[in-house]
């Protein structure tokens, strides 16, 4: 049996009523009894005096209703706190915690709402790879995350996460197609809406048993990279205007480091140490993070020897791509090869404006090798001349690479000239 009481237990002329709980355990005389101030604050003489009494005064019935309100609260809670409880866990602690819970209530933290529709649920992965993801990979999910949105509109339908399986593969593919995108974006993208299911699936939302077995082939793109012969020519060639030759040195640079136009153009002087002799260019990854050590060749320390020790000047990344392709033209690359680039495929005209929406895509066909001629080129370049005189694992930690596998998407080679690599040991 258990018990909670109230009374006035201070000289002040207003204080606080002090609560007695009371319990009594089997074969003890002596109930147990704990102590603690409530919150109801009294004046001492309406205590004594009054509130045990019948009134008829209105003001005086409001006052006690308040007050047995109250102690009515307190006392159903611990009583009920105590019939649940076993007698052996029953201490003044336990007394004091249920009074200061009574008067200090934890909020309750409103479940966490996840998105179920995939467009909606791209910024919830975002945010949960806040810390880990590349401002490159979010954009990349954003640009997926509008192209989403126009299909859904162009389909007047919503995709929810349990949506996406082999149907919602036709449709995509459908749409992708009538927007001219490729067969390699479509793969890559088609990669990245898996990747967010997948994300899903493990908050407990449910994806079709399909998802895992989405699949779209990849198109064997062949990539150029420069011969011996023509990266001998580009460091050789004369008569371009300043800008032309600030970037035709950007390009040797690529081609001599293996780097990637984000860290390349990046390149400043004092990133540049030494050690035993060798001159060494320090600096971090943007794409990856990773720390990187690498040599200047002989051909970059001209480059900087011809520039008072400094790199050339910085462009952006839009200019550097439209300067090499003019310096590859005027070097002569001519010959006429399978490929793909960048192309605006819409010539309608924007009334409104009166200028034609870009719609840019890649178009595959054959043209003179200068227009195929990429940021990407020195890096595969690196890659593919290096590969027979270069240890694979030096020539991996050059480039960055972590795996054989991603190294070898950069190698471009013909067959021919692999096959004739391959006599010396026939």
């Amino acid at each position: 049996m258990a018990s909670l009481s109230f009374s006035y237990r201070s000289a002040k002329t207003k204080a606080f009523l002090e609560m007695r709980f009371a319990y009594r355990i089997e074969k003890n005389e002596n109930p147990i009894s704990f102590y603690t101030r409530s919150k109801i604050e009294v004046d001492k003489s309406y205590w004594k005096n009054v509130h045990s009494k019948n009134s008829k005064d209105p003001i005086i019935q409001k006052e006690q209703n308040r007050l047995n309100a109250e102690m009515t609260d307190l006392r159903t809670v611990v009583l009920d706190k105590f019939e649940n409880t076993e007698i052996e866990l029953i201490s003044k602690d336990w007394f004091l915690n249920i009074v200061n819970e009574y008067y200090n209530p934890k909020k309750e933290i409103p479940a966490e709402i996840i998105p179920t529709y995939l467009v909606d649920y791209i910024p919830y992965y975002l945010k949960e790879r806040e810390h880990e993801m590349k401002s490159t990979s979010v954009t990349k999910y954003n640009v997926i995350k509008k192209k989403l949105q126009r299909m859904e509109t162009s389909l007047n339908k919503r995709f929810e996460i349990l949506d996406i399986n082999e149907n919602f593969k036709k449709m995509f593919v459908r749409y992708y197609e009538s927007q001219n995108y490729s067969q390699n974006t479509m793969h890559r993208e088609l990669g990245f809406i898996k990747t967010i299911c997948r994300h899903a699936r493990t908050k407990d939302i449910p994806t079709s048993k399909e998802l895992d077995l989405l699949k779209l082939e990849k198109d064997k793109v062949k990539h150029i990279y420069f011969s011996e012969k023509e990266l001998k020519e580009l460091e050789t060639l004369k008569g371009l205007p300043p800008h032309l030759d600030n970037a035709r040195d950007w390009l040797v640079i690529s081609c001599h480091c293996g780097q990637r136009i984000s860290d390349f153009l990046r390149f400043k002087k004092e990133m540049i140490t030494q050690k035993q002799g060798v001159k060494l260019i320090n600096f971090t990854q943007k794409k990856t993070g990773k720390e990187m050590s690498i040599a200047l060749s002989g051909t970059i320390e001209k480059i900087l020897q011809k520039r008072n020790g400094d790199f050339p000047h910085s462009i952006s990344d839009q200019k550097y791509n439209d300067y090499i392709k003019t310096v590859c033209e005027k070097a002569g690359f001519d010959e006429l090869v399978k490929g793909k680039k960048q192309e605006n495929i819409n010539k309608d005209k924007d009334e409104k404006k009166g200028k034609k929406k870009k719609k840019i895509r890649a178009v595959s066909g054959v043209f003179p090798k200068h227009e195929l001629v990429t940021s990407h080129i020195g890096r595969r370049t690196f890659a593919t001349l290096k590969r027979d005189s270069m240890p694979l694992s030096l020539l991996m930690s050059m480039t960055g690479h972590t795996t054989e596998t991603a190294l070898n998407t950069y190698l471009q080679m013909e067959e021919e000239d692999k096959a004739v690599k391959t006599f010396k040991y026939l």
